[in-house]
């Protein structure tokens, strides 16, 4: 049986950055950039003022005061997108706006409200160093650097960058298509509900958990539905598979009458790596490759499958996906009540965090039954208990693993 290391080591050992492609920039926020992104024009392309006000010689309004304030001609009016038509001559200002090109002879910007807001002549009430409310050409980033390192991830601020650089597409690594699926003759989509009802079938969450999943890691899930409980269903479901960059299926991979998953793989002529992992909960987790495609079985309990998502198959997706930083940062906080574990496995306990003056504390967030779903909805971290440890008294330090995008929120503004 692997340790969950062990096991994560086995699974990236076999993942590979997917290929290159171009993305629209529209579309660009979770990919990761594949190329370096090398400026072809500076950015600001000229000197432009910072402010709305006037342009002006520093060396005129050295003496100005409110008290004694210096008046000088306004020869000019710069709008944004606008040149000046001449240059500035001592004794002269030109009004000009926000982003606006610094007129040639000019070398500081005055803001409108230290000036009295004059058209043919202003007064200046304050003096103006040289390079004041000047944004200077090349500012942001000069022609010829890097102005985006391969293997940065995305987000909305280089969205900007990007724009800015004139690119209406950026080289990415593929979003990787994950295969998922189900197996259980017990199991429904929701539109059979009512079977449900009658007490005949449970829905198959885990398509739909896992297909979300795999959407906030970034990747597209292609759904291929419920298996049968016969290794023919199961082998034509790996078969619908092909193409996919990563499978994913949920039960069948434990030593139950009709766990057939992995007899389906040894069948297709796969390779098992491994199967079980000592972890709870989620110990039955099997990887291998079938048709030459990452494998990972996980248990069928709702909670087991999300789980072993969170720990091995974000992870492989993040890998596919050209990210260097592949886990999240553990958060070290304070149990606020006792906890215990019966078996020498590591433990990932369902828990809410909460953010106080002091740091973090953290509680169960209900029941630690692999099959009870509500606990994990209300959990926002997985408190990570060690295999040598069976119990953590109150008021102990805890591991936890932040697994939702709402753990470092808060409900009002700090600042």
């Amino acid at each position: 049986m692997h340790t969950v290391a062990d096991a994560s080591r086995s699974v990236l050992a076999r993942i590979r950055r997917l290929d290159v492609e171009d993305v629209p920039l529209a579309d660009c926020v979770g990919r990761v950039l594949a190329r370096d992104i090398v400026a072809r024009a500076s950015m600001p392309p000229w000197d432009n003022s910072s402010m709305d006000g006037y342009a002006v010689r520093s060396s005129d309004i050295a003496s100005a005061t409110i008290e004694s304030p210096v008046r000088l001609d306004v020869t000019g009016d710069i709008p944004a997108g606008g040149f000046a038509t001449r240059e500035l001559s001592t004794g002269e200002a030109m009004r000009i706006m926000t982003g606006a090109p610094v007129p040639q002879g000019a070398d500081s910007v005055v803001r409108i409200e230290d000036t009295d807001y004059g058209m043919d002549a202003v007064s200046v009430r304050v003096p103006g160093p040289v390079g004041r409310n000047i944004r200077c050409a090349g500012e942001d980033f000069t022609k010829g650097i890097t102005a985006l390192a391969a293997g940065t991830p995305l987000e909305a601020a280089h969205v900007g960058v990007l724009a800015s650089l004139g690119h209406s597409a950026v080289p990415a690594f593929r979003a990787p298509r994950v295969a998922i699926i189900s197996s259980g003759d017990e199991l429904t989509e929701i539109s059979g509900y009512a079977e449900v009802i009658a007490g005949k079938k449970i829905v198959s969450s885990n398509n739909y958990t896992l297909a979300a999943l795999v959407r906030e890691a970034g990747a597209i899930p292609v759904d291929l539905g419920i298996a049968k409980d016969s290794v023919e269903s199961l082998r034509e479901k790996f078969e619908q598979a092909r193409g996919s960059d990563l499978i994913i299926t949920s039960a069948g991979v434990s030593v139950g009458e009709k766990d057939f998953t992995r007899d389906a793989v040894d069948q297709l002529g796969g390779e098992q790596i491994f199967w079980r992992v000592k972890m709870r909960p989620g110990a039955p987790l099997a990887f291998g490759m079938v048709n030459e495609i990452p494998w990972l079985g996980l248990s069928g309990n709702p909670v087991s499958a999300m789980v072993s998502f969170i720990l091995f198959a974000k992870p492989a997706i993040r890998k596919m996906m050209g990210h260097s930083l592949l886990f999240p940062s553990l958060i070290t906080a304070r149990a606020e009540e006792k906890i215990e574990t019966s078996a020498p496995l590591t433990h990932f306990l369902r828990a809410v965090l909460t953010q106080t003056d002091a740091g973090f504390t953290a509680r169960l967030s209900g029941s630690q039954s692999s099959g009870v779903m509500t606990a994990l909805a209300l959990a926002n971290a997985l408190l990570v208990v060690p295999e040598n440890v069976s119990c953590i008294p109150e008021g102990g330090a805890v591991q936890a693993i932040p697994i939702n995008s709402s753990s470092r929120m808060t409900g009002s503004i700090a600042f």
